[in-house]
């Protein structure tokens, strides 16, 4: 069905913390004629690793049908009812055989990525919670290579509250103890790539030849130009020009004291990264229950973010569903 060679044929992940360009990175990446990732997250792959069992045996052929079963309750099938017919126990053994995980989400991807020029291409995700999943993604694909955008903290607090009405202080919180758990695991490895958010916004050529580079693929003329907007929330949204501008937001909007507050949450993995501290600040993280408190006001913003732009039935629905299988769970 595919000629896959020898070289780089993926999957590659792009990740980060969400308003943080993934969307955007995604879609200039997708304008390379031999790379394509679908334009909804997936999220689904820990959840039916939890749910099925990482060393299921899939070549029993209720196991199969069971991991194909629950793969069609994902939101990211949902997004796909015209090509789900293809999603069968035969075709999978077609593609590869015996079946394992790693071909089991590679036929996903590949029935249901975008257009490609080519048949021959490197596919992947973009999922901004699956950086913190590195480790048992590499367990199931031992050759995937990840990109991770990242953003100065202050401005992506800043677009979090903007966006979704939550807190800047959780936003900061979430950004240090991600930034820091990935960079741990993964910052000197070879499969693991960073790029700023803001040096994409400055020279968009540059990054994106590091990014194709990184894919084992050159670089192809006119990919930092946007095809289709990239946003639909925020001050990017329906935009379909690389804002240069969308940065360095947070010196005008973000009061004094809660700049302080966020950068004393922030400063240690944000100096590391060469993002530079307004305040003479040390380290002060989050206690207990400020946190516990802030996690229930966020899920009160997001519950209602949902049922504002749903309705309340739907609202609450996708909200548990995401709750549910969501690739940010527990964090």
């Amino acid at each position: 069905m595919y000629d896959l060679s020898s070289e780089f044929k993926g999957p590659l992940f792009i990740s980060g913390m969400p308003r943080s360009g993934t969307k955007l990175l995604r879609d200039l990446v997708n304008n390379h004629p031999r790379i394509s990732i679908p334009t909804h997250e997936s999220h689904f792959i820990p959840w039916m690793l939890r749910n099925i069992g990482k060393d299921t045996d899939l070549n029993q052929a209720s196991h199969l049908e069971a991991a194909i079963a629950l793969f069609l309750e994902t939101k990211f099938a949902g997004n796909y009812p015209q090509k789900l017919s293809r999603i069968t126990a035969e075709n999978i053994k077609a593609f590869q055989n015996p079946v394992s995980w790693a071909s089991f989400f590679e036929y996903i991807f590949r029935e249901l990525a975008e257009e490609s020029e080519t048949e021959r291409f490197i596919w992947g995700d973009k999922t901004p919670g699956y950086i913190l999943h590195y480790e048992l993604l590499k367990s199931i694909f031992p050759t995937a290579r990840f990109v991770h955008i990242i953003r100065d903290p202050r401005d992506y607090a800043l677009s979090v509250n903007h966006a979704w009405g939550r807190s800047m202080e959780r936003a900061a919180h979430r950004w240090h103890q991600t930034i820091h758990q990935v960079r741990q695991l993964a910052q000197h490895n070879d499969d693991y790539l960073e790029v700023r958010y803001e040096d994409l916004l400055d020279d968009p050529v540059k990054v994106l030849t590091k990014i194709c580079r990184f894919a084992g693929t050159d670089y192809e003329l006119g990919m930092e130009l946007l095809r289709k907007p990239s946003e639909n929330l925020g001050e990017t949204k329906g935009k379909t020009a690389i804002i240069a501008t969308n940065k360095n937001k947070f010196m005008e909007r973000i009061p004094a004291d809660k700049l302080k507050r966020i950068e004393e949450l922030v400063c240690y993995e944000a100096e590391q990264l060469s993002y530079q501290m307004v305040n003479n600040v040390k380290h002060k993280p989050l206690n207990s229950n400020e946190l516990f408190w802030l996690k229930v006001y966020d899920g009160f913003q997001s519950a209602t973010f949902h049922i504002k732009s749903r309705g309340f039935a739907k609202g609450i629905n996708y909200f548990l569903k995401l709750h549910k299988q969501g690739s940010w769970r527990g964090v």
